[in-house]
């Protein structure tokens, strides 16, 4: 249903959302709005609940907007939510299961996003010490061209550890020296040293990722995953939303992971360490059905490889709240097929090129 959508450039500010989920809750008594938290730059957390009454039914709760790259998942809930408003069988739904959608779990990454300086914004409004220095923002982006975006650079440098890629040279990539390769380019973020020790940008305070900051696997010391786990009020009050409503038995979340796609593989060490890091045995196969009717009842195929990364709500919901979890990307690119041409029929049709000309 999602995986050919096209991508699109009208993303919903913080105040249309805002406004949009009002209108939810004012066309429809199926509909409630409320917020669950406040993010570190202020902005409420919405939670839209699709429900018949208020008795506690089974439940799935569907997230997106956790990492602020990721704006295409907020969209996607906006327009399921739309979509289900309008469906005449979703009456009968609500009778015996509860839908909570919370669509922009980061809603300061979706602000900064309208920014007029653009650059790539995981985090929210926390002010973070990424070199951990002691101080905060001294060495910051610098827009040189002016173009309104912060971009990548490649310098030429004997030192550097990058190459061309040989399928698009507008792209680098590692060198790897066991195929002899040898690197020809550094890749800075577009800046100066403004604190001349050698590294740029490194202390663009980009906030904490939302979707690093989970409990689960928490990845300690990585930039922008917070001082501490579940340091941030985004990060609280989904978890506290979570386990306070113990109806919820699944979780949808729209992001930066795929194990719809390809369900979880089964692995009898993981499951079976003391701090369990896979998935057990009856619950892959649950996951193996689910992603069947993602991938053949919806029509959804050639999925993207996303495996789950660490402190992500994803798993935490899975191995540390017990919920069935699952994550998509929403959308991808269709893949072409690329036909190759046999060297003759190049030369063939270089022939009737320049014999039309």
């Amino acid at each position: 249903m999602f995986g050919f959508l096209q991508a699109q450039e009208d993303y919903l500010t913080y105040e249309n959302l805002s406004k949009r989920l009002k209108e939810f809750e004012s066309k429809s008594k199926l509909c409630s709005l409320k917020s669950i938290g406040k993010s570190s730059g202020g902005k409420d957390i919405w939670l839209v609940t699709l429900s018949s009454s208020e008795k506690p039914k089974p439940a799935l709760l569907i997230t997106a907007g956790i990492d602020g790259k990721h704006q295409a998942g907020t969209q996607i809930a906006v327009k399921l939510i739309d979509q289900l408003l309008n469906d005449v069988s979703l009456s009968k739904l609500l009778a015996e299961k509860t839908l909570y959608f919370v669509p922009s779990v980061n809603p300061d990454a979706k602000a900064a996003y309208f920014n007029k300086l653009k650059f790539e914004k995981s985090g929210n409004a926390t002010q973070t010490d990424d070199d951990r220095d002691g101080k905060i923002g001294e060495d910051g982006f610098e827009d040189l061209n002016q173009d309104g975006f912060i971009t990548q650079v490649r310098i030429e440098d004997v030192s550097g550890s990058y190459i061309e890629s040989p399928e698009d040279a507008r792209i680098l990539i590692k060198a790897d020296p066991s195929k002899n390769q040898v690197g020809k380019y550094i890749l800075i973020t577009e800046g100066v040293d403004n604190d001349k020790d050698g590294k740029f940008n490194e202390d663009a305070s980009e906030g904490v990722n939302i979707d690093k900051n989970f409990t689960f696997d928490h990845p300690v010391f990585e930039k922008s995953a917070g001082v501490y786990v579940a340091s941030e009020p985004e990060t609280r009050a989904l978890l506290d939303f979570l386990y306070l409503n113990q109806n919820i038995y699944g979780v949808l979340t729209f992001g930066m992971n795929n194990n719809l796609s390809e369900a979880p593989k089964f692995d009898s060490k993981s499951a079976n360490n003391r701090i369990i890091k896979g998935w057990l045995e009856n619950d892959v196969k649950a996951a193996e059905h689910v992603s069947k009717l993602y991938t053949e009842k919806a029509a959804i195929k050639d999925g993207p490889k996303l495996p789950m990364t660490k402190g992500n709500f994803a798993q935490t919901a899975y191995y540390h709240a017990g919920k069935f979890s699952f994550s998509t990307p929403g959308w991808w690119m269709e893949k072409e097929e690329v036909k190759k041409i046999p060297p003759r029929q190049k030369l063939k049709n270089l022939k009737k090129v320049k014999n039309q000309k």
